[in-house]
């Protein structure tokens, strides 16, 4: 009996790490843009992970094994544009999720792997146009975060993805027009991630979070420099403004070796491709008004 046991715990551990590698090249898939093949990957996955559960049922580390396949199969289907598939994972998810927190309610693993289902979710919340629950479950995450990172300040990871959530929460008062509010988040997030630190140790999910908290400011400079209901003087602050933001964008982006489509905790962010094509715009707007302004002022002082 006790080789059969021994037998079944080695299968068991053999599945477990299958499992990690099948999510492993699942999320390497996804950043390298391959949505399809990650989403065949982390399916493969989710099969080995129900077998393991299934096998027993009391094994915690199963259960959380199969959550975090079913998240990330949400997130996959919802990027994909399944939306009812990537509910339903969700769904399951979230039911597994409410297990695994009623077993052990501190565990700070788990608090991290709730954050991260509520991100999830509103991300899907966030692709289905609904940007308001998007907020709102981005705001649960930042809540989960802050308690982990509260209690053990030295948790860098967690710091990491508390400043990855504050730029969601950003991009979700930006589509709300809450831009003031915006610009605060967008901040704090930068602070979060220490800059100077992520360079100086080349933190590359650090990086992602600060390129892609400039970026979205710049995106709010440059609205703001395109409404003609503003005076001249003040459309080119905001201008300049983008365009300092976007150079910093992509001067962190230097710092980042073969940028994904993803960040290395899978947050999306806007890549350095996309930011140069955004500082040449704003470039051409501030050029453009600056050359709108001094015509003006030559006509006004022959």
């Amino acid at each position: 009996m006790t080789g059969l046991s021994e037998h079944s715990h080695r299968q068991a551990r053999a599945l477990y790490l299958l499992e990690q590698v099948c999510v492993r090249i699942a999320t390497v898939e996804l950043s390298n843009g391959d949505t399809a093949q990650s989403l065949r990957v982390a399916r493969e996955a989710s099969e080995i992970a129900s077998k393991l559960s299934l096998s027993d049922p009391a094994d915690a580390q199963a259960s959380e094994a199969l959550a975090d396949t079913y998240v990330l199969l949400t997130d996959l289907e919802s990027r994909r544009g399944d939306a009812a598939s990537a509910t339903l994972h969700l769904n399951k998810a979230m039911s597994l999720m409410e297990q695994v927190m009623r077993k052990n309610p501190t565990d700070t693993e788990n608090l991290g792997s709730q954050a991260e289902l509520y991100v999830v979710a509103g991300d899907l919340a966030s692709r289905s146009g609904d940007n308001q629950k998007a907020l709102q479950l981005y705001e649960e995450a930042i809540a989960l975060l802050s308690r982990v990172q509260s209690e053990n300040p030295r948790n860098v990871g967690a710091r990491e993805r508390l400043a990855a959530t504050y730029n969601k929460v950003g991009r979700a008062q930006m589509k709300l027009r809450s831009f003031d509010a915006a610009v605060a988040t967008l901040d704090r997030a930068r602070v979060l991630a220490d800059p100077a630190t992520a360079a100086a140790r080349q933190n590359a999910q650090a990086l992602y979070t600060i390129a892609d908290s400039y970026s979205l400011l710049g995106e709010i400079e440059a609205g703001s420099g395109s409404d003609a209901t503003l005076d001249k003087k003040t459309r080119l602050q905001h201008w300049q403004s983008a365009v300092s933001c976007y150079q910093q964008s992509l001067a962190t982006w230097a710092g980042v070796k073969e940028p994904g489509l993803v960040s290395p905790d899978l947050f999306d962010a806007l890549p350095p491709a996309l930011v140069t094509r955004q500082l040449t715009r704003a470039n051409a707007a501030l050029a453009r008004l600056t050359s709108a302004k001094s015509s003006g002022s030559a006509t006004a002082h022959p």
